[in-house]
């Protein structure tokens, strides 16, 4: 049993039970390896994740982000919308995070957007620059992967959750765990996990993807 599926009935029915802000990008490529009591626990996990990334960017000066190597790009003045911060994660790829999701930009591959709120990533025709988007009504020209581009938007969804899986783990590793779990003390939605187990989490879904994708995109196979 995987450790999102030993935490979801924290998540079920009563006063434990998250609740997500409607998302207009709800679907998303093919159909996740996942249960969707797991999905949902997920989801909490990845609302949580932007928490903590916004809390990141409050911490220090320079704070999180900057000191691993991100850029902050603020909207022009009175223009409405969120900050960007935008790293180049090596000659192919570049992230773009703002408080309503990131953008994985491949040189190859194309742009694929995640939402903080659903695990339902979309390849993204935005014919602005990322560096000029600053709200999420800005990616509208969002579009379903089909077929073609399944394989491909699943790879780069990998690459994703393995990020989120390698920050945690150097911000544990950076300021301890006893900060993160300061940092993520004030999140006033049901925690997910703890602060300390975030990075595991994201490690077991890579795997679990990584494993669905060497399939073909099959779910588990059966024991």
């Amino acid at each position: 049993m995987s450790i999102a599926e030993k935490a979801t009935p924290l998540l079920e029915g009563g006063q434990r039970e998250l609740c997500f802000e409607t998302s207009t990008h709800a679907e998303g490529f093919g159909q996740l390896p996942i249960s969707p009591a797991t999905r949902k626990c997920y989801e909490g996990l990845l609302h949580q994740q932007f928490w903590c990334l916004g809390a990141d960017v409050r911490y220090g000066t320079p704070n999180l982000l900057e000191r691993r190597g991100f850029q902050k790009r603020k909207p022009p003045e009175r223009a409405a919308g969120q900050s960007m911060y935008r790293m180049a994660l090596d000659s192919q790829r570049e992230l773009s995070l703002w408080g309503f999701g990131c953008v994985l930009r491949h040189a190859e591959q194309g742009k694929l957007f995640l939402s903080r709120y659903s695990l339902a990533p979309l390849h993204c025709s935005c014919p602005k620059p990322l560096s000029d988007v600053w709200l999420p009504a800005e990616l509208r020209s969002t579009f379903r992967p089909d077929s073609h581009r399944d394989e491909c938007c699943a790879s780069m969804l990998v690459e994703i959750v393995r990020w989120f899986g390698e920050y945690e783990r150097w911000v544990v590793e950076t300021i301890g765990v006893e900060q993160r779990r300061e940092l993520l003390e004030p999140w006033t939605a049901k925690i997910v996990c703890q602060a300390g187990e975030m990075a595991a989490w994201w490690e077991e879904l890579e795997r679990t993807l990584e494993s669905a994708r060497d399939r073909g995109g099959r779910g588990p196979e059966p024991p």
